[in-house]
């Protein structure tokens, strides 16, 4: 979806419906934004010891059901911008949570749009908020919009050191203490929302009155832990020092069974 080759996306052509997943993105193969939306996770994988398996949305959408995943794993992470998901790996991921599966979302704009793959080709895009799926049911939070290139990047602001102690244990943070620089896209929480979603840290109208950026957390009945950053860049600054905090403690708790 990405790939601006030969104007072939649906970013760069309304008329574009279908993308051609075969084709190596540009500028030798790097994927737009990596440096700034994804390298700063994988370093801090790196640099802790975390050893993690890497599943591609391809992988997820081979896992059969919801039960195995959940077999297998205690958390799943999306470092990324989880944007489009096809009709099996919302399935899956929201029957893992139901089992009690933790989960975190490092980015914004999660778990949005449906998409078809057929072979090597990808159709798109419905909003699942429109067939009925709301992605602040499961993720917590969900898309409230984009930056417009016109609002600047803004620090996250502090709530929920009581609310999650455990969050921000070791950080010094107290509520109105301010971190990071944060936006291009953000959530926020709904009515949908699941029940006792918690508001961690918020960009009070980041993108103009009543659009603000939210780090969501809830649980289940059944036990799962669901982090979301709300803010697309929040991976990206996984090295920073108490960003970097945040990500163990985030690590430490969600990754308990």
């Amino acid at each position: 979806a990405y790939n601006f080759e030969d104007d072939d996306s649906w970013y760069e052509n309304a008329s574009v419906h279908t993308v051609d997943l075969t084709r190596p993105f540009i500028d030798g193969g790097i994927p737009p934004h990596y440096h700034g939306y994804d390298r700063g996770f994988l370093r801090w994988l790196a640099v802790n010891h975390k050893h993690a398996d890497f599943l591609s949305d391809d992988d997820l959408d081979r896992i059969a059901v919801g039960p195995a995943l959940a077999r297998a794993y205690d958390l799943v992470v999306f470092s990324g911008h989880e944007e489009y998901v096809t009709a099996h790996e919302y399935d899956v991921i929201e029957r893992y949570r139901d089992l009690g599966g933790n989960l975190a979302f490092l980015s914004a704009n999660d778990i949005f749009y449906k998409v078809v793959k057929h072979g090597h080709t990808m159709d798109g895009r419905w909003r699942w908020r429109d067939l009925g799926r709301p992605e602040a049911s499961l993720v917590g939070a969900q898309y409230v919009d984009w930056n417009h290139n016109e609002y600047g990047n803004r620090p996250y602001i502090t709530t929920g050191v009581r609310t999650a102690p455990w969050l921000f244990a070791g950080t010094g943070l107290r509520n109105g203490d301010s971190f990071g620089v944060y936006g291009i896209e953000v959530d926020a929480r709904t009515p949908l929302s699941p029940k006792g979603t918690r508001v961690l840290a918020h960009i009070p109208s980041i993108f103009g009155p009543g659009k603000s950026a939210e780090m969501t957390y809830y649980t289940t009945p059944r036990g799962a832990k669901v982090f979301s950053a709300g803010v697309m860049n929040f991976g990206g600054s996984a090295m920073w020092p108490v960003v970097s905090t945040l990500m163990s403690n985030i690590w430490a708790e969600l990754s308990k069974p």
